[in-house]
């Protein structure tokens, strides 16, 4: 049976941790020796060909009867890590002591939330959901039960029945709206001084609102060609500089104090692809392949360096089909000011340097995974952490690797400073991570914010042609009726008078 890939990753911020979930569990892995430390489901009796002794116990294993029972979509610390907030498909959000791996309170969302963040305090989390409203929710209030929801909606409308105007605070019940998009909402950020809220929606807008007064709008970001899929503001002296990716392909650099676009980055471009717009960065990258260490090498980064600005590199052209390339989510490190960018459906993961005094941003290298790329993320020491759905052994063309592939599969993948393969620090989450299941679930999730539209006019177009060949073919029978039926009226009218012969005999 195939293991389930990991399809999130987070990483902590103040301790040598990253937490990967996996279906409607996670586990947290030490970055430092590579040890699962948590798991809310047990660890499976495995065999494994490159751990000859079993895992250390888990000291810190969650209940799992406080575990999710959907899939978990979204998860996020806060600022100090004392807290970690998961949602799920079913609308619930749980929200986890990191110390004892603990689920300290959870709560039925509204709607099923596709992000989620703390405030700078870490006492209330902002989430956004499918239907493009965005709430700000008291952390530490438990979940109510249907009996009370019933008791304080009862309260509520005899108190609005005997006319008592007194409003009580909106957040009381631990939920507040403060933003709504027309569209479903795809990503949110809070600015580090948490005076700004921004959000974005599958209809190519990015909103700069005022925190947590929400109503209050500085700016709009316009200039995606389609949905926004992820947002992140950039480490800069003044904070006021924002990226952005989609399924345009581009990443976007803005000033969002102003509502401006500085730069805007194609991927296309960057993979030698043909591009759908002009871009304000052209260079040529080497490519680094994790399977090959040969590609690697100093040698080939300085041929590949070499080659003149403004010529594109054909970079092998994995399965995506770059008419429609989407950039499905990226990583940033503080550590390095670089960017880890996911494209749905492939294995390559593009490198992305982020200059703070010049405010620009510029395509260092392309990595070449051993298969799919799901989710990256960069830990505390700048290594990079990558979940992959592997490729069949059929694919790769290592058939004498099957029993391996099968006892071992790579579904994590740990890369060093120059994007080597570290395979110590994976070892025991490849080996022990996550679990089996008889089928592998659709682990691509962009397909709901395309919108798969047609132009009007096309239509339209294409409604008038068919209605006038349905009249020209309508107008064709009934002049062919009417042709037949005058035939049958001359021969009638010549058969009215019987022959004088024919009477006579």
């Amino acid at each position: 049976m195939p293991r389930l890939p990991f399809s999130n990753i987070v990483h902590h911020p103040t301790k040598d941790i990253v937490v990967l979930s996996f279906g409607e569990h996670f586990q947290a892995v030490d970055t430092k020796t590579g040890n699962i430390l948590a798991s809310t489901l047990p660890l499976e009796d495995r065999t494994s060909t490159t751990i000859t002794t079993p895992p250390p116990a888990l000291i810190n294993t969650p209940d799992a009867s406080k575990a999710h029972t959907s899939r978990i979509t979204v998860l996020a610390f806060s600022n100090d890590g004392a807290y970690l907030a998961t949602a799920c498909d079913d609308k619930i959000m749980r929200i986890w002591d990191t110390d004892s791996w603990t689920c300290i309170g959870s709560r039925t969302l509204v709607r099923r939330s596709n992000a989620l963040r703390f405030n700078a305090e870490g006492n209330m989390i902002v989430t956004a959901d499918k239907f493009g409203d965005i709430y700000n929710m008291v952390r530490d209030l438990p979940e109510v039960d249907e009996k009370e929801k019933m008791e304080k909606k009862a309260a509520a409308e005899k108190k609005a029945d005997n006319g008592d105007d007194d409003n009580e605070d909106e957040a009381e019940d631990g939920e507040q709206p403060i933003v709504g998009h027309v569209s479903m909402a795809t990503d949110l950020t809070l600015t580090r001084d948490n005076k700004y809220l921004i959000s974005s929606d599958r209809d190519e807008h990015i909103r700069v609102s005022r925190y947590p007064n929400g109503y209050i709008i500085e700016n709009f970001c316009l200039g995606h060609t389609s949905f926004v899929s992820q947002i992140a503001q950039l480490p800069s002296p003044s904070d006021k500089y924002l990226v952005s990716c989609g399924g345009d392909g581009t990443f976007r650099v803005w000033d969002f104090l102003a509502g401006k676009l500085l730069q805007t980055v194609d991927l296309r471009e960057i993979l030698g692809m043909p591009c759908t717009e002009s871009s304000t960065t052209r260079t040529t990258i080497p490519s680094t392949s994790t399977s090959t260490s040969a590609s690697a090498s100093p040698a080939a980064t300085a041929s590949s360096s070499s080659t003149p600005t403004g010529t594109l590199h054909p970079f092998s052209t994995p399965k995506t089909n770059y008419s429609d390339l989407v950039i499905h989510s990226f990583s940033l490190s503080d550590v390095k000011n670089q960017i880890a960018a996911v494209i749905e459906k492939s294995s390559k993961i593009v490198i992305l340097e982020w200059n703070p005094e010049e405010a620009v941003l510029r395509a260092v290298r392309v990595v070449d995974l051993h298969g799919e790329t799901l989710d990256v993320e960069y830990d505390r020491s700048g290594r990079l952490w990558t979940t992959v759905l592997p490729s069949s052994a059929e694919e790769e063309g290592e058939e004498e690797n099957n029993e391996a592939q099968a006892a071992d599969p790579k579904i994590v993948t740990v890369l060093d400073d120059e994007y080597q393969p570290i395979p110590a620090l994976a070892l025991a989450v490849n080996a022990f991570g996550s679990m089996t299941v008889d089928t592998l679930p659709d682990l691509f999730n962009m397909d709901e914010l395309r919108k798969h539209t047609t132009d009007w006019r096309e239509v339209k177009r294409q409604r008038e042609e068919k209605k006038a060949a349905r009249a020209a073919a309508a107008g064709e029978a009934a002049a062919l009726v009417a042709a037949e039926g005058e035939e049958d009226g001359r021969k009638n009218k010549r058969s009215r008078k019987m022959p004088d012969h024919v009477v006579n005999k």
